[in-house]
């Protein structure tokens, strides 16, 4: 439930179990620190070596040293999504998560009202000056045979929750595509 509710305390609490280098392998994992090749001349993001353990939880959070762009976001739920199809068990408790965070968590405006089941994460990250914020919502569907991926950026938005519900449109359009390409 910490993934639906994004508690960042137990977060920072499972990171500071991880070395530095642990950490920032497992991003690169997938993806993060490198171009994602979806789009030309694409940033690249950084993922750099936490050198404190307050930069290490930091940095799992989202909220200090790496940068993530994007696209980098979307070929990471790629990544996640095509694990699924592939039943990787080991990373169950995060589809869950996933799930819980739309059914009745902090992601819940992204379910579109038809019957189609949705997976994601919403998510804030800091601008480099003042006090705006970024707003994002990332996920896929349907939930347990996905199809359709994606990640709406709300650059200085007012948070996950309009991202959620811009994800809840495409969503909510992608459900009548497929309901429309049925019966005919």
């Amino acid at each position: 439930m910490a993934l639906a509710y994004s508690c960042n305390s137990y977060f920072a609490a499972m990171a500071a179990r991880l070395t530095p280098v642990e950490l920032r392998n497992g991003f690169q994992s997938f993806g993060f620190g490198s171009p994602s090749g979806l789009a030309p001349g694409e940033a690249a993001g950084n993922v750099p070596l936490a050198s404190t353990t307050e930069e290490l939880q930091l940095e799992a959070l989202g909220e200090g040293g790496i940068h993530v762009t994007p696209l980098q976001l979307l070929r990471a739920y790629q990544m996640l999504e095509r694990m699924q199809v592939n039943h990787d068990a080991r990373l169950e408790p995060v589809y869950q998560g996933l799930e819980a965070s739309v059914a009745n968590g902090m992601g819940h405006l992204a379910q579109p009202d038809a019957s189609l089941k949705v997976a994601g994460k919403t998510g804030t990250s800091l601008v480099e000056e003042g006090f705006w914020r970024h707003g994002w919502f990332a996920g896929y569907a349907p939930a347990h045979d996905p199809k359709i991926v994606l990640v709406v950026f709300l650059e200085k938005g007012n948070g996950p929750v309009d991202a959620a519900g811009v994800a809840r449109e495409i969503f909510t359009a992608y459900a009548a595509s497929q309901a429309n390409g049925a019966s005919h």
